[in-house]
């Protein structure tokens, strides 16, 4: 993960090849279920794909969010994407996975696999947004 870690912290450029990924996801407490949006789009903000899941499972709101992280990260990799831009609006998700905070022990295997997922992509950069950044993801919702 060291290459990763190097990377983000010299802020390496975005190229044009890069393709974006928003993610979210939502928990229902009244059924307890959880889903998840993904966009994929390219460097001009063309979609160039979409994940929409709903499962049952009893989790909570940080877990949700990384759980939808990591779908994100399989699904791009199952759609032949090696280069990603993964947006996300949790910072503690963000955190633990460029590895500069330790993760909640609730969510700890799921970055984990995350990361040693990630590394398997040429190339990565993880960002920040705000919850009001992420909206076309809650289009899907």
């Amino acid at each position: 993960m060291d290459y990763f870690r190097r990377g983000l912290e010299q802020n390496a450029p975005i190229f044009a090849f890069l393709n974006m990924c928003d993610v979210d996801g939502a928990t229902f407490a009244h059924s307890q279920t959880v889903g998840f949006w993904t966009i994929i789009h390219d460097h001009i903000g063309r979609v160039e794909t979409a994940l929409s899941k709903h499962f049952a499972a009893p989790l909570g709101t940080l877990e949700t969010e990384v759980k939808a992280m990591e779908e994100r990260v399989l699904f791009a990799w199952d759609m032949g994407i090696r280069d990603i831009v993964l947006e996300s609006d949790s910072m503690i998700v963000i955190d633990a996975l460029m590895g500069s905070s330790d993760p909640p022990v609730v969510i700890t295997n799921i970055i984990e696999r995350t990361r040693q997922k990630l590394q398997d992509f040429k190339s990565i950069q993880l960002s920040h947004v705000k919850r009001q950044g992420n909206r076309p993801v809650y289009v899907l919702a």
